[in-house]
């Protein structure tokens, strides 16, 4: 039940960001939620949950999920204003990842000349087919809400806690933070009935 309240709260929060215009997305017509339980053991307040987050953030690692898909902690802030244990909200931008390498032209059927791979210039911080999904962390209760699905795409449950899990894997973070214990939330059609009411 107290998962249920905190997804209508992300609810809340996101809707009054977007119609604000604080949030950069496009309009999201219908949005499914996930919710994860993390957990930092032993700890002595809930501040540690915080830092754990901090940490992982000021890493700005790129975490792959597996095919040509990553994943990024792009932005993290407290929901409200120096109260970061009321929460944390991020961001995480999904994308594919390209092998500047392995190019094809697809009017010859081969290989790219390096004259053809010299021709191209892509940024090395712009990233195609690129998707953003945010979240809302309650330190106190280490619940984790977040988008999982809308019209552009998913990143669901399952992911986010592979992506987590890496994001938390650093060995400095191990060592700092001891043992860390990501479990989904297992009723996502529960999440999605109270946020349809």
């Amino acid at each position: 039940m107290i998962v249920c309240c905190y997804v209508k709260m992300i609810k809340l929060y996101f809707y009054n960001k977007l119609n604000n215009r604080e949030l950069k997305v496009g309009r999201k017509l219908s949005v499914d939620y996930s919710a994860l339980n993390i957990r930092v053991h032993p700890h002595h307040t809930q501040q540690v949950y915080v830092d754990l987050f901090m940490a992982a953030y000021e890493k700005n690692r790129q975490i792959p999920l597996g095919g040509h898909t990553s994943a990024k902690l792009s932005g993290l802030w407290p929901m409200n204003e120096d109260k970061p244990l009321d929460g944390l909200v991020g961001e995480i931008p999904k994308y594919n990842n390209i092998d500047p390498d392995s190019w094809v032209n697809i009017e010859t059927g081969k290989h790219a000349e390096q004259d053809e791979l010299d021709e191209i210039n892509i940024p090395r911080d712009l990233k195609p087919n690129g998707k953003q999904f945010y979240f809302i962390f309650f330190p106190r209760e280490h619940i984790l809400v977040s988008e999982a699905r809308d019209k552009d795409g998913a990143f669901g449950p399952k992911l986010q806690a592979k992506f987590f899990k890496f994001l938390f894997s650093p060995k400095d973070i191990v060592e700092q933070f001891t043992a860390i214990d990501i479990t989904i939330f297992p009723d996502e059609s529960t999440l999605n009935q109270i946020l349809n009411s």
